[in-house]
């Protein structure tokens, strides 16, 4: 998945990025860009979820006990 993402970002124009997209919910529109940092907000927010839950079962501390 990284390899296609770096590979799709390569790519991506300007143009591509200010492309609104079909959301009416939405006013105004989103963008395709808007929607990509959205995406990968969400990831972020995955990302440390499961470091938070790793360093709970490794038992790693902020403190010493």
């Amino acid at each position: 998945m990284h390899q296609r993402t770096v590979a799709y970002l390569d790519r991506i124009t300007a143009a591509d990025l200010d492309r609104e997209l079909d959301e009416p919910q939405w006013n105004p529109r989103p963008t395709a860009g808007v929607r990509l940092v959205s995406v990968l907000g969400d990831c972020l927010q995955h990302v440390g979820q499961v470091a938070y839950v790793r360093g709970l079962i490794e038992e790693r501390r902020w403190f010493r006990a």
